[in-house]
C-alpha cells in the first residue's frame, strides 16, 4: 500500500536490486472501510522479496515455504502464524561474513524463540538476521521505547551505531477538523540513537513537526536521510488527512538532527 513502506536497495553482495515490501491479498470495499488499516486484510500483511537486475524489471523469486492460495513456494518472508509484518528496514554489512543481512521489522506478535523473545500479541519492532537475505532468524525484540507500534525506519552509522527516524502521533482533540475515522493528530518525526540496536535514546525534541508556515492539514510521516557532502538531504513524506493524500518534500540538515525546508513545495504530490 501507499502508506506501508519497506526497503529498496542494491545488494552489495550480488549486485541485484532487492525490494522488501508489504503485500496483502486484494480486497473490495467491506464493512471495515473507510478504515482499511483495521480491516480483515490488515491482519494479513506480510513482507515479500522482489528482485531485479536493473531496478525496472522485477521478479518474485520463489524460495519460501510460506504458501499462498495454490502456491506452495512463494516470495513471502514470514509465516502469518508469527504475526503480520510491515516497515522492514533491511541493512547489509558485507564485512559480516556470518550474518551480513539485518532487519528491523514491525510485527504483530512473535512466538519464535525462547524468553525474552516470545511476546505473543505484542505489536512492536523486532530484529532479525539472515545469511542470504531470504531465510531470517529472530534474535532480539520487542523494541518498545522510544518507538513503539508506529512508522519507524532504522539505519546503521559509519561508527557501527544505529539511528532511527520514527513517527509519533498526537491525541485527537475535540472539534478538530479531521475525518471521523482518524484517531491520530499532529503527527511528527523524531530521532533516536542506539550503540547496539537494542537500547535506544530519543533526541529531546521533534525533528520535523507542523509550524506556522504549514497548512493546518499537514502531518509528517517519514524522513529518509541521504548523506551528501556537507550534511544530509531528506525525503520527507507528508500526510494530509482532510484530503486523504500524501506528498513528498525535500529537507536539509547539517547534522541529521536539525532539519529545515529549502522549499516547501512538494516534489511529488
Amino acid at each position: 500500500g501507499v502508506g506501508i513502506h519497506g526497503t529498496v536497495l542494491i545488494d552489495p553482495l550480488d549486485g541485484k536490486w532487492k525490494a522488501y515490501v508489504v503485500c496483502t491479498p486484494p480486497e473490495e470495499t467491506s464493512k471495515d472501510w473507510p478504515r482499511p488499516w483495521v480491516s480483515e486484510n490488515a491482519k494479513k500483511r506480510r513482507l515479500c522479496l522482489f528482485e531485479s537486475n536493473d531496478g525496472v524489471h522485477w521478479i518474485r523469486p520463489a524460495f519460501s515455504p510460506n504458501g499462498f492460495g495454490n502456491h506452495t513456494t512463494t516470495n513471502i518472508l514470514f509465516d502469518l502464524a508469527h504475526g503480520t509484518s510491515a516497515y522492514g528496514s533491511v541493512l547489509i554489512d558485507p564485512s559480516n561474513h556470518k550474518w551480513p543481512y539485518e532487519m528491523f521489522v514491525l510485527r504483530e506478535r512473535s512466538t519464535e524463540g525462547t524468553p525474552p523473545l516470545n511476546y505473543p500479541g505484542k505489536l512492536a519492532f523486532y530484529r532479525y538476521r539472515s545469511r542470504d537475505g531470504k531465510a531470517w532468524q529472530l534474535f532480539y525484540g520487542p523494541i518498545t521505547k522510544p518507538m513503539s507500534d508506529d512508522i519507524a525506519f532504522f539505519y546503521r552509522e559509519p561508527d557501527g551505531g544505529y539511528v532511527s527516524y520514527y513517527r509519533v502521533p498526537g491525541t485527537r482533540q475535540p472539534n478538530e477538523q479531521m475525518p471521523s475515522y482518524e484517531t491520530g493528530a499532529d503527527r511528527s518525526i523524531y530521532r533516536a540513537t542506539s550503540p547496539d540496536g537494542n537500547v535506544w535514546t530519543r533526541d529531546e525534541s521533534a525533528l520535523v513537526t507542523a509550524d506556522d508556515l504549514d497548512h493546518r492539514d499537514t502531518q509528517y510521516n517519514e524522513l529518509i536521510p541521504h548523506k551528501v557532502e556537507g550534511g544530509y538531504l531528506g525525503l520527507v513524506s507528508i500526510y494530509h488527512p482532510l484530503s486523504q493524500t500524501q506528498d513528498l518534500r525535500i529537507g536539509a540538515s547539517r547534522d541529521g538532527r536539525h532539519w529545515w525546508f529549502p522549499d516547501r513545495r512538494p516534489i511529488v504530490g
